[in-house]
């Protein structure tokens, strides 16, 4: 199985449609909205990466007491987005 990097560095619109069902596949098990520590085990970024696409308006969000609350669907267009692709500094989970 291909892991999060690998599907996200796929080029063809075959394979784009392969990452989204994956990505849409790897989310159900998610409420509909994550904190920042779920996206992070989720997709394998850092939690600070993602905190800090929060704040620069790369990932829309929400807060609630100090913390980011992500839609799991702001976050799957952000995912599938060419800034994400191009992005290539993955920790991904064990």
């Amino acid at each position: 199985m291909l892991t999060l990097r690998e599907w996200a560095n796929l080029d063809t619109a075959k394979s784009r449609k392969k990452f989204q069902d994956f990505l849409t596949l790897k989310t159900q098990p998610y409420s509909d909205v994550l904190s920042v520590a779920e996206a992070s085990r989720l997709t394998g970024y850092h939690h600070n990466t993602l905190t800090n696409w929060c704040h620069n308006g790369y990932i829309r969000y929400f807060e609630i007491s100090g913390g980011y609350m992500i839609p799991k669907s702001c976050l799957l267009n952000f995912l599938l987005s060419p800034h994400t692709v191009s992005y290539t500094h993955l920790t991904l989970p064990t």
